[in-house]
């Protein structure tokens, strides 16, 4: 929707519908985004994505599945997926460093993916995906704001739901700069300004492009008491020869979301850049 329209329907916007109408005191929804096909989830994550990436820059859009309890096989990408096409290879070696897990080399944390300095979860985008492990989202409104707050790694997009403008195009933010407006019964979010210090498009282990041009949409539906569909489309000119979609329900989860404290507990990156300068000195002969 152009931003004059949202800006338009405004005062409507500011109390649409709820999505986490009919649920508990709480008034919030843990969803959990990974509640896949029993078969997919004991697979090892690097079999996945690396079936997903394969020989093709986009990756097989059969490969990625999600559904569960309610028995939804869609493909992760849709039809659209198949045709889009990245314009150069999956991001190489080099600065920034695009990727949400590995690195380029153990010189320091600035040569590590974003997920393992802490800066982005590598299953939050966004777009939001499946990944490994805590994929929860909790949603939950105010008048005027609604906020999605993801387990991984605590990220949290605190978003404006009354028609006010994007930030300046020359304020970019990890997350970007999101707005959204009601379409019906459905909560719409375009997000832009996106960094260039991360991909058009992340899996865990897989970057591409940059996201400095890219416009995301997102759609949430509450499809029945238990459940949200949540869609995107991925629209970078710069990184792709044409806009993709995805989609998968998100399941209502009873438990509660914890906090993800990532630099609090984030030993491995101390470990591993130790671990270099140990065998750097081992190979030289230095103490």
């Amino acid at each position: 929707m152009a931003r004059h329209e949202a800006q338009n329907r405004a005062e409507n916007q500011l109390h649409g519908p709820s999505l986490l109408e009919s649920f508990d005191s709480k008034n919030d929804l843990v969803a959990d985004t990974a509640r896949s096909n029993p078969l997919e989830k004991r697979l090892r994550i690097r079999e996945r994505f690396d079936s997903i990436v394969g020989n093709d820059p986009i990756g097989n859009p059969n490969a990625c599945r999600v559904g569960g309890t309610t028995g939804d096989q869609r493909n992760n990408f849709d039809s659209a997926a198949a045709l889009a096409r990245a314009k150069a290879e999956a991001t190489a070696g080099g600065h920034p460093v695009r990727l949400r897990v590995g690195g380029i080399n153990e010189d320091g944390p600035e040569s590590r993916g974003a997920a393992e300095r802490c800066l982005l979860g590598f299953s939050t985008g966004p777009p939001m995906l499946p990944a490994g492990y805590n994929n929860n989202v909790q949603l939950f409104q105010s008048p005027g704001w609604v906020v999605l707050l993801n387990e991984m790694v605590h990220d949290v997009r605190v978003i404006p739901v009354d028609g006010r403008d994007a930030l300046p195009p020359n304020l970019d933010q990890w997350l970007g700069s999101s707005r959204a407006h009601w379409d019906g019964e459905t909560l719409v979010i375009e997000t832009t300004n996106f960094t260039d210090r991360t991909g058009s498009f992340n899996t865990s282990f897989v970057s591409w492009g940059s996201a400095e041009h890219l416009t995301l949409i997102e759609r949430f539906t509450r499809t029945d008491a238990d459940t949200v569909l949540y869609e995107f489309t991925v629209n970078d000119p710069d990184t792709w020869t044409e806009t993709f979609s995805g989609q998968f329900p998100m399941l209502r989860s009873g438990d509660p979301l914890y906090e993800y404290a990532c630099h609090e507990g984030n030993y491995g990156m101390q470990n591993m850049l130790s671990g270099a300068r140990a065998t750097e000195r081992a190979e030289t002969n230095q103490p």
